[in-house]
């Protein structure tokens, strides 16, 4: 499997917010359609992009620890 990364939006309230997410897919298509069935065809941003391990990918900034 690979590592994906995208943008869709998300409801926070009553805005709609940028979000990235990264996902595991065989290919790219594969991960645009698994972002449309999760978040809806219509809040898919951009098409995902493979992307390596990399470390500072952070899936939830708003817990972060002060």
């Amino acid at each position: 499997m690979k590592n994906f990364e995208g943008k869709v939006y998300v409801n926070q309230g009553n805005a709609r917010v940028p979000h990235t997410v990264r996902l595991q897919a065989e290919s790219s298509f594969a991960a645009q359609q698994m972002l449309k069935a999760q978040y809806g065809s219509s809040n898919v941003i951009m098409i995902p992009y493979e992307v390596s391990g990399g470390s500072n990918y952070n899936p939830a900034p708003w817990m972060e620890r002060y």
